[in-house]
């Protein structure tokens, strides 16, 4: 299977188990699972995905598809511009999480005790 062929497959397997960024997720999973980026895909699109990559995409998709967090698939996330190890015993981070601590950040500056 190519790797074009493999992030169509993960985004069908994805839509089809109601996923609602399937193409995104699809392409996230390959990306940071193959540890590719953008420029190496379209250089390498019509390329075999190695069959041992591949069965580790396969997974990643098929625990997605069972609604598993893209996070702890991939084992990391973003908060306040900075990269996290996650997995399940952990909560993921919220962007309206990133929103209360800069407004307690701003308060604690500004001098207020109440934050």
């Amino acid at each position: 299977m190519t790797y074009r062929e493999a992030v169509a497959h993960g985004e069908k397997v994805l839509e089809l188990s109601h996923i609602a960024d399937a193409k995104t997720d699809a392409w996230l999973l390959l990306e940071m699972g193959c540890k590719i980026d953008r420029k190496f895909y379209y250089m390498h699109m019509e390329d075999d995905l190695p069959d041992d990559l591949l069965k580790e995409y396969e997974l990643a998709v098929k625990k997605r598809a069972e609604h598993i967090p893209l996070q702890y698939i991939v084992g990391e996330t973003e908060f306040m511009g900075l990269k996290f190890k996650v997995n399940s015993n952990v909560l993921i981070p919220r962007q309206d999480t990133e929103t209360l601590v800069e407004e307690a950040l701003k308060k604690g500056k500004a001098g207020n005790e109440s934050t």
